[in-house]
Protein backbone atom coordinates (compact mmCIF):
# COMPACT_ATOMS: atom_id res chain seq x y z
CA UNK A 1 0.00 0.00 0.00
CA UNK A 2 1.43 3.39 -0.78
CA UNK A 3 0.73 7.15 0.53
CA UNK A 4 2.38 10.56 0.02
CA UNK A 5 4.31 12.51 2.53
CA UNK A 6 3.61 16.18 0.98
CA UNK A 7 5.40 19.39 2.32
CA UNK A 8 4.11 22.82 2.31
CA UNK A 9 5.85 26.36 2.52
CA UNK A 10 3.82 28.39 4.45
CA UNK A 11 2.93 32.26 3.30
CA UNK A 12 1.95 34.80 5.09
CA UNK A 13 -1.63 35.60 4.06
CA UNK A 14 -3.97 38.47 4.43
CA UNK A 15 -3.76 40.36 7.56
CA UNK A 16 -5.98 38.22 10.08
CA UNK A 17 -6.21 35.16 7.85
CA UNK A 18 -4.12 31.48 8.09
CA UNK A 19 -1.30 31.02 6.22
CA UNK A 20 -1.63 30.39 2.55
CA UNK A 21 0.54 27.05 1.55
CA UNK A 22 2.16 26.17 -1.46
CA UNK A 23 3.51 22.54 -2.02
CA UNK A 24 7.25 22.20 -2.00
CA UNK A 25 7.84 18.35 -2.16
CA UNK A 26 5.83 15.12 -2.50
CA UNK A 27 6.81 11.76 -2.18
CA UNK A 28 4.92 8.47 -2.64
CA UNK A 29 6.09 5.88 0.19
CA UNK A 30 5.44 2.04 0.70
CA UNK A 31 3.73 1.34 3.77
CA UNK A 32 6.51 -1.79 4.41
CA UNK A 33 9.56 -1.88 5.83
CA UNK A 34 11.66 -0.36 3.74
CA UNK A 35 9.97 3.22 4.02
CA UNK A 36 8.21 2.93 7.23
CA UNK A 37 10.06 3.58 10.69
CA UNK A 38 12.72 6.08 9.00
CA UNK A 39 13.65 9.40 8.51
CA UNK A 40 12.85 10.74 4.81
CA UNK A 41 15.14 13.92 4.06
CA UNK A 42 14.18 16.59 2.03
CA UNK A 43 16.58 19.23 0.33
CA UNK A 44 15.11 22.92 0.88
CA UNK A 45 17.88 25.26 -0.61
CA UNK A 46 15.54 26.54 -2.95
CA UNK A 47 12.89 27.35 -0.58
CA UNK A 48 15.66 28.95 2.02
CA UNK A 49 16.68 31.21 -0.51
CA UNK A 50 12.85 32.73 -1.49
CA UNK A 51 12.97 33.18 2.52
CA UNK A 52 16.30 34.69 2.55
CA UNK A 53 15.64 37.11 -0.48
CA UNK A 54 11.95 38.07 1.29
CA UNK A 55 12.24 37.29 5.54
CA UNK A 56 8.68 38.26 5.88
CA UNK A 57 7.56 35.94 3.93
CA UNK A 58 8.64 32.76 5.78
CA UNK A 59 6.03 31.47 7.98
CA UNK A 60 7.03 27.60 8.35
CA UNK A 61 6.56 24.44 7.18
CA UNK A 62 3.58 22.21 7.04
CA UNK A 63 4.23 18.31 6.48
CA UNK A 64 1.18 16.29 5.84
CA UNK A 65 0.80 12.21 5.33
CA UNK A 66 -1.98 10.50 3.55
CA UNK A 67 -3.14 7.59 2.45
CA UNK A 68 -3.82 6.15 -1.07
CA UNK A 69 -7.11 8.10 -0.63
CA UNK A 70 -6.17 11.12 0.72
CA UNK A 71 -6.90 10.84 4.08
CA UNK A 72 -4.63 12.00 6.86
CA UNK A 73 -2.28 9.97 8.46
CA UNK A 74 -0.64 10.46 11.81
CA UNK A 75 2.87 12.05 12.23
CA UNK A 76 4.82 10.86 15.56
CA UNK A 77 7.33 11.81 17.65
CA UNK A 78 10.45 9.72 17.52
CA UNK A 79 10.94 7.31 19.76
CA UNK A 80 14.27 6.37 20.25
CA UNK A 81 17.49 7.98 21.74
CA UNK A 82 19.45 7.81 18.40
CA UNK A 83 16.54 9.91 17.15
CA UNK A 84 16.59 12.81 19.74
CA UNK A 85 18.89 15.38 17.95
CA UNK A 86 15.99 15.44 15.91
CA UNK A 87 13.42 16.80 17.96
CA UNK A 88 14.11 20.28 18.55
CA UNK A 89 14.03 20.20 14.54
CA UNK A 90 10.46 19.03 14.19
CA UNK A 91 7.30 20.32 15.45
CA UNK A 92 3.63 18.58 14.90
CA UNK A 93 1.35 21.08 14.34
Amino acid sequence: MATWVLVYALWAGAAGQQPERNLVHRRRIYLDDRDTGRWHHFSFLAQVRRWVANPQSNQGLFVQATDSRGEPLAVIQPNSNDEEPYVSHLRAL
